[in-house]
């Protein structure tokens, strides 16, 4: 019998395993696909590197550290130093930070001035930026980054989940300004990075050495603990679910229904994934930067364009540019209904648009769907997130990890798993 098993072999499940087994526990890893990682996977189709999941990691040392374990240190890129970053506004590409009009700059760089909020308590993004830093700069920047990271509405999103350091800065400082160039040279700087090979290289090193048994989905959790699948049962003194919310809620509905409820509670955004090539020589000149976002006013259906062969090398076959647009979101979520003729129609359309391509220049490479894309940290996530807590202190042997808590990105999401696994085995070593 294992020591633990873990649930779920996405980036979070791979790294909760990794560092129970380096803590000399036996662990056993139930994933229903036939794969490691998730949706962090890579293929080759016509020789464009396509990405299933994230496409890029903005590393942390730990994040680092873990990959450095894995073996795969070597095979990390990095993007071009400076690569540009651009949002559509006014009808044409504005490099980031010069998006702004006279009067909107005038009114961010009056940031420092404003006093700092009184009341205690959670806030929108959209609250907080404007209230900061105007409402332009809310409109222009803030909302087309987070719209690029969460996929979703800034009046929904709260500060304190998916910021927590700039409302910090401004509780500590009264300015998030003043609180940047007091941290400055503080924290460890990396540039955004990927893998020679694409993101499934780092589910793939991170699964290796662990027991995994793929195309076992776990149907029924009791307490003891014991998993009910269709390959038999499986028997452990604790168990993760590192499994999206709504699975996890599933598993938990006959063992605890109150942190059923609860984790039922988490909002996902749609994602609509829509992969294109152009020839090189269809741009009026060399495309280089990160990709293009786009505010809500722009007029364009697709959220924003990474420019992936631009950031790292193999991406496109020789002579051809590999293009990712992203559509839906909270904010149109009925895009992942509409037909692929409809969507790619809507994407050509807007890339050439933007990037200045005659009509026809894009060819559809693959269009993928993803109702329950990435987990929303709504206004009051903290509160949600320490009631959570609480209630799992009181079913012993029993641990959640995943991206729905503590960080979408998959560096948090990895750091998650590794901590989970810390505290699984304290819970184990003190209960033996």
């Amino acid at each position: 019998m294992p020591d633990v098993i873990v649930v779920g072999a996405g980036v979070s499940g791979l790294a909760c395993a990794r560092g129970l087994q380096r803590a000399g526990l036996e662990a056993l890893v139930l994933e229903t696909d036939t794969r490691p990682g998730g949706v962090v996977s890579s293929e080759r189709v016509d020789g464009y590197l396509l990405e299933s999941g994230p496409n890029t990691i903005l590393p942390t040392p730990e994040s680092i550290a873990m990959i450095a374990a894995a073996g795969l240190e070597d095979q990390l890129i990095a993007a071009p130093p400076g690569a540009p970053r651009f949002v559509y506004a006014g009808g044409r590409l504005r490099r980031v930070p010069w998006v702004l009009s006279p009067a909107g700059t005038l009114r961010a760089l009056a940031e420092p001035f404003v006093r700092r909020r009184r009341e205690s308590g959670d806030e929108s993004l959209a609250a907080f930026f404007e209230r900061r830093f105007g409402r332009e700069a809310h409109a222009r920047l803030a909302a087309p980054f987070v719209t690029g990271i969460y996929a979703g509405d800034t009046r929904e999103l709260g500060i304190q989940g998916v910021f927590p350091r700039l409302a910090r800065m401004e509780a500590d400082f009264g300015s998030v300004v003043a609180g940047m160039v007091r941290g400055r040279g503080k924290r460890q700087r990396h540039r955004l990075a990927s893998f020679r090979d694409g993101m499934g290289t780092l589910a793939r090193g991170l699964a290796r050495g662990i027991d995994i048994r793929f195309e076992t989905p776990a149907d029924a959790l009791a307490p003891g603990w014991r998993l009910q699948t269709g390959a038999g049962t499986f028997e452990a003194p604790a168990v993760v679910l590192a499994t999206p919310a709504p699975a996890a809620a599933r598993l938990l509905r006959p063992v605890d229904s109150d942190l059923s409820d609860h984790l039922g509670a988490v909002c996902y955004a749609p994602i609509v994934v829509a992969s294109l090539a152009v020839a090189a020589e269809e741009f009026p000149k060399r495309l280089a930067g990160f990709g293009f976002l786009a505010p809500r006013d722009a007029g364009l259906k697709v959220l924003g364009t990474l420019f992936n062969s631009a950031l790292f090398p193999g991406r496109a076959p020789e002579g051809q540019t590999l293009l990712t647009s992203f559509l839906g979101g909270r904010l149109s979520p009925e895009v992942l209904d509409e037909s692929d003729d409809r969507l790619w129609s809507a994407v050509c359309s807007d890339v050439e648009r933007v990037l200045g391509l005659a009509a026809g220049s894009g060819r559809p490479i693959r269009l993928m769907r993803y109702r329950r894309a990435i987990p929303q940290y709504r206004v009051g996530h903290t509160a949600w997130r320490s009631r959570l807590r609480a209630g799992l202190a009181g079913v012993n042997g029993l641990f959640l990890t995943g991206n729905y808590l503590d960080g979408v990105s998959v560096p948090a999401a990895m750091e998650h798993g590794a901590r989970t696994a810390e505290e699984v085995t304290r819970y184990i070593r003190r209960t033996s």
